[in-house]
C-alpha cells in the first residue's frame, strides 16, 4: 500500500528532505518544522519508506508501507483476547484434571490454601485453578514469543515442551518456592518438597495444556462471534475489511 502526498510548488526544503528520505538527524535544527521528523519516525515505525518526487510544478512524498498480517512491522506484542480465553480454559481443564489425580492417588490436595491464610478447602481449590490459569498463560505467552524453530510446534513437540514445563514448575514452585512459602506463613514444609505423587500430577498437568493447546482449534475472534450471532438472527452482516 502507497500513500502519497501532491502539491504544486517547492513545499518542501532540501533540508527536509533529507531528513524524510535519510532520517532525522540526532540534534534540533531550527530549519527543519516539527511535522516532518515526526512523519519520518512513524514511517519507520510501520516498516514504511519515504521518497520525495519534486519538479518545479509540483512536490509529492510517498510512502510505501508494507500489507501485511500478525508480522506487520510496528504492530506490538501480545495475544488476541480470543487466545487468552482459549488459554483460561486450558489452565481450568488441565487444573481440574490434576485436581482429580491427586484425589485419586492421595485423596486429597497440597495444601494451596494456606499460601494465602486460609485452611478452607474451597479457598485451596480456587488458589489451585488460580494457579493453573496463570502458569498457562504464562506458557503461552512463552510459546508465542519464542520462535517455532527454538521448541517445535508440532502436536508433539507442544507436548514435550508442556512436560517439560510442568516438571519444572514441580522442582522450582512446588519444591522450593511453596515450601519456603509455606514456612513464612508458619505451616513447617521440608525444602525442598519433592515426591513422586507431585511430580506426576505436575507431569500430567504440563501434558494436558501441551495436548490442548496443541490440538483444541482456535477460538474466533470477536468480531467472528459477531457476525454469527448477527447471522443467527437474520440480521444483515457487515463486510469484512481488507487488511
Amino acid at each position: 500500500m502507497e500513500l502519497s502526498v501532491a502539491a504544486p510548488g517547492a513545499w518542501l526544503s532540501a533540508r527536509e528532505r533529507e531528513v524524510l528520505v535519510d532520517g532525522v538527524p540526532e540534534r534540533e535544527r531550527n530549519d527543519v518544522d516539527y511535522g516532518v521528523p515526526v512523519l519520518r519516525l512513524l514511517a519507520a515505525r510501520y516498516g514504511g519508506e519515504i521518497s520525495v518526487d519534486a519538479t518545479d510544478d509540483a512536490t509529492t512524498v510517498r510512502v510505501p508501507l508494507p500489507r501485511t498480517g500478525s508480522e506487520a512491522p510496528g504492530r506490538g506484542g501480545g495475544i488476541a483476547s480470543a487466545t487468552l480465553w482459549r488459554t483460561l480454559g486450558i489452565g481450568l481443564a488441565a487444573g481440574v484434571a490434576m485436581r482429580g489425580f491427586f484425589q485419586a492417588t492421595t485423596g486429597t490436595l497440597p495444601v494451596i490454601g494456606a499460601l494465602y491464610g486460609a485452611s478452607v478447602s474451597s479457598v485451596g481449590w480456587i488458589a489451585h485453578l488460580f494457579h493453573s490459569a496463570a502458569f498457562t498463560t504464562i506458557f503461552t505467552v512463552v510459546r508465542s514469543e519464542v520462535a517455532n524453530d527454538s521448541f517445535g510446534d508440532s502436536a508433539g513437540a507442544t507436548v514435550a515442551t508442556g512436560i517439560a514445563y510442568g516438571f519444572v514448575l514441580w522442582f522450582v514452585m512446588a519444591g522450593f518456592v511453596m515450601s519456603l512459602w509455606l514456612n513464612a506463613v508458619g505451616v513447617a514444609t521440608p525444602v525442598p518438597n519433592l515426591n513422586a505423587a507431585s511430580l506426576a500430577g505436575h507431569l500430567l498437568w504440563g501434558g494436558l495444556v501441551g495436548a490442548l493447546s496443541a490440538t483444541l482449534p482456535p477460538l474466533p475472534d470477536r468480531q467472528t462471534v459477531r457476525n454469527r450471532m448477527l447471522a443467527a438472527l437474520g440480521r444483515r452482516v457487515p463486510p469484512s475489511r481488507p487488511p
